[in-house]
């Protein structure tokens, strides 16, 4: 839950989220990707077999509700170098 929140914040900061600011493999991040995207949280962003375009990625009312309904995770998001050990905290 923590790792959706906050790929979707990121994203609707305008942000550009990606593998290695969560010490992920690229393949895990895209299945990642993938889940949001089936769960209609984001738009606008481009998947192709090999890579993931995020810059023109928007939150969806789906998504805009999976932050307003997790907002507790806010008072207590990291900093950027913390992310990974926070994501992994659940």
């Amino acid at each position: 839950m923590r790792l959706i929140y906050s790929i979707l914040r990121e994203i609707h900061q305008s942000n550009l989220p990606k593998a290695q600011d969560y010490n992920m493999k690229y393949y895990e991040f895209r299945k990642v990707i993938h889940y949001i995207k089936e769960h209609n949280y984001i738009k606008d962003e481009i998947i192709t077999f090999t890579d993931i375009f995020l810059g023109g990625a928007k939150l969806t009312e789906e998504g805009l509700d999976f932050l307003a309904n997790n907002k507790r995770y806010e008072d207590e998001y990291p900093s950027k170098k913390d992310i990974p050990f926070w994501v992994r905290k659940e």
